[in-house]
């Protein structure tokens, strides 16, 4: 009985994948699974609906909302806030929870950039280096006799520039970097059907 509830299980899986997720296995084209972290826990699959008004974890507000504008003005909608972020590194993604295969359900569209891992960390870090750098050559404001002739960072034109390297194709060519999709639904799967999902899809 317990074979033949798994064996159910499993034909259950392969049909909803198989039948609801056609476009995205047909450009996936068994180049590797995509991932994403919950802390939620599911046993099987599950179907999500993502949130159209995500607010930021580790971003600041303004960085958010700009950025947002951003994505909206290249790509037509808000990266930032409809996004559902994940990666093709699992361990990338076990940061934000318990990694699940991600697939998500008819239409897509997503984004990435071939230079940016995380973007929130990448712009951090941008920020930091070009501030340390303009700290390291004129000092800090309560030090200065004048005011340097240099211009202060320009933070605006750094995300320009970040999101400027952001692309809307190629996804099995990513191996690495985060990715954001939207999508009006996705399934998440266990991990634990790796062997079936390499398999059959």
């Amino acid at each position: 009985m317990r074979l033949e509830n798994y064996i159910k299980k499993d034909k259950e899986i392969l049909d909803k994948l198989k039948t609801d997720c056609k476009p995205f296995l047909k450009e996936l084209n068994k180049g590797g699974f995509l991932y994403r972290g919950t802390n939620k826990n599911f046993k099987d699959i599950e179907k999500m609906v993502p949130r159209t008004d995500r607010l930021p974890l580790g971003t600041d507000m303004d960085v958010h909302i700009f950025l947002d504008k951003l994505f909206k003005k290249k790509f037509g909608w808000k990266v930032r806030s409809e996004g559902v972020f994940v990666n093709p590194n699992v361990y990338e993604t076990t940061q934000y929870g318990r990694p699940y295969f991600f697939f998500p359900i008819g239409k897509y569209k997503y984004v990435w950039s071939p230079d940016v891992n995380d973007l929130t960390i990448y712009i951090e870090d941008e920020m930091e280096d070009a501030w340390a750098e303009y700290h390291d050559e004129y000092g800090y404001e309560d030090e200065w006799d004048e005011e340097p002739e240099e211009d202060e960072p320009d933070e605006e034109k750094m995300m320009k520039r970040t999101v400027d390297s952001y692309i809307s194709k190629g996804l099995i060519n990513n191996k690495r970097n985060e990715m954001a999709f939207k999508c009006k639904s996705y399934y998440l799967v266990n991990i634990n059907y790796e062997k079936l999902l390499e398999k059959e899809l």
